[in-house]
């Protein structure tokens, strides 16, 4: 790329003139000539030269554009279109006029030329690939500067491609803009490879990347969108500290003991609530042969669809229903149980606590199997629930009225002498003769004695 003889011409030329938009200078010849292959060479990166004016020469431009040979000597004058595309390349008047361009400022652009460099003087120019550790160091920090925000990009929940807006979504809404400018630059070195070292390592990614979050809502809780990148330019090292720090914090607050604990909690916690679901399952359960019990027991065998028959039918439905409602109830709630273990075992995995811990490997495993039991258990428990029913059903429908137990008692009073008869169940006549003593009378029914 011949971009850098562009140095060549201006190392020819005196004191160059900046148009307002920096897309082209006029300068003039005044150490020695230029020739034109040189100036020709620089339109393979989009920089033409125009305007040329020469004493004695009044068709030097067409003598250019014609493809002759020659040069412009002490005391011409031309005229350079410069580039101003990213894409492309770029020839800025300095670092400043270079950051100026807003798409500058996200990304390096593939090649570009300074022809002079703030602080340092001089010009420079990058060709693309590694910068070369003999840049100015104003050049440097911009190079970091835009590798940090490219570090903000990777990290961000939102990402606008036109405007290169950034959006993080996390204890607060963050929005950040591409914008800075050379005073951040000169404020110091920036702690990039302590950020970069941070989120690129492999370990514990998901967490890193929510501390990250935290600590960026943290610092620009305060700082408008438009100046929030160059206030983390010139706080970078404290950003980097707080990043350092929040994941010392969360491994002290994760450290494999307490994971234990956690787990541990979490283990009986949910243990608890299985207790409750099968607790309240063993009460319904008992209440079935109750049921059964005084459903049966009131029921007038054999009569069919009597009043009391039919009343205690519709109770026993009834009882029915309330059975497959609570069904229903502790279905979800056992499925809610099961969604709330796997999660937790999930979590407390991605914590770092293996699944071979003792806590997981054991006690989760038998609490889920505990929970799959109790969800046969419900079933049966439904199923026997229309036992009642059927047994009134039976009662009333199918079972045989019962017979009476034959005997009438008929009582004859004679003197002394009760006879007892009845009727057996085979159909004889049985007669039972009972000796009674007579009765004195009572002495409120004597005759009163006259004196």
């Amino acid at each position: 790329m011949p971009l850098d003889r562009l140095a060549d011409v201006l190392d020819a030329c005196g004191e160059p003139k900046w148009s307002a938009g920096g897309d082209f200078v006029d300068i003039s010849v005044e150490k020695h000539p230029v020739t034109f292959d040189l100036l020709r060479q620089l339109a393979a990166d989009e920089i033409f030269a125009g305007g040329m004016s020469a004493p004695g020469r009044p068709k030097v431009q067409q003598e250019f554009n014609s493809g002759q040979a020659g040069e412009l000597a002490v005391g011409a004058s031309l005229r350079l279109n410069l580039p101003r595309s990213i894409a492309k390349c770029i020839v800025a008047r300095n670092l400043a006029d270079l950051i100026s361009i807003d798409a500058a400022r996200a990304d390096v652009p593939a090649a570009y030329f300074l022809v002079q460099v703030e602080d340092v003087g001089g010009h420079f120019c990058f060709l693309g690939g590694n910068l070369s550790a003999s840049a100015p160091d104003l050049v440097k920090r911009y190079h970091e500067a835009i590798k940090f925000w490219k570090i903000l990009e990777d990290q961000a929940d939102h990402f606008d491609d036109a405007t290169r807006h950034l959006l993080f979504l996390g204890i607060r809404k963050v929005e950040v803009d591409p914008r800075f400018t050379l005073d951040e630059l000169r404020s110091g070195s920036i702690a990039l490879s302590e950020v970069s070292s941070f989120v690129d390592d492999a370990d514990r990614k998901d967490i890193r990347k929510e501390i990250f979050r935290s600590v960026l809502s943290e610092f620009l809780q305060h700082q408008p969108a438009d100046r929030g990148f160059s206030y983390l330019l010139r706080q970078n090292a404290l950003f980097a500290r707080k990043l350092k720090e929040g994941l010392a914090i969360y491994l002290s607050q994760h450290s494999p003991e307490k994971l234990a604990q956690e787990a541990q909690s979490k283990y009986l916690d949910l243990a608890e609530r299985l207790d409750r679901i099968v607790g309240g399952m063993e009460a319904k359960s008992l209440s079935i042969p109750a049921a059964v019990l005084l459903a049966v027991k009131e029921t007038e065998f054999g009569r069919g669809f009597t009043t009391l028959n039919v009343v205690i039918a519709v109770s026993t439905l009834l009882y029915l229903v309330a059975m497959v409602i609570f069904f229903f109830t502790q279905r979800a709630m056992l499925e809610l149980l099961d969604t709330t273990i796997r999660r937790t075992v999930t979590e407390l995995h991605d914590q770092g606590l293996d699944t071979s811990n003792p806590v997981i490997a054991d006690s989760f495993l038998k609490l889920e199997r505990r929970r799959s039991n109790t969800r046969w258990g419900s079933r049966l428990m439904l199923a026997f629930s229309i036992v009642p029913l059927l047994a009134v059903a039976y009662a009333a429908l199918l079972a045989p009225e019962p017979k009476s137990s034959g005997y009438t008692i008929n009582l004859s009073p004679t003197n002394g002498v009760q006879v007892i008869q009845g009727v057996n169940q085979s159909g004889s006549v049985v007669t039972n003769t009972v000796l009674l003593p007579r009765l004195l009378p009572s002495p409120s029914n004597s005759p009163a004695v006259k004196p």
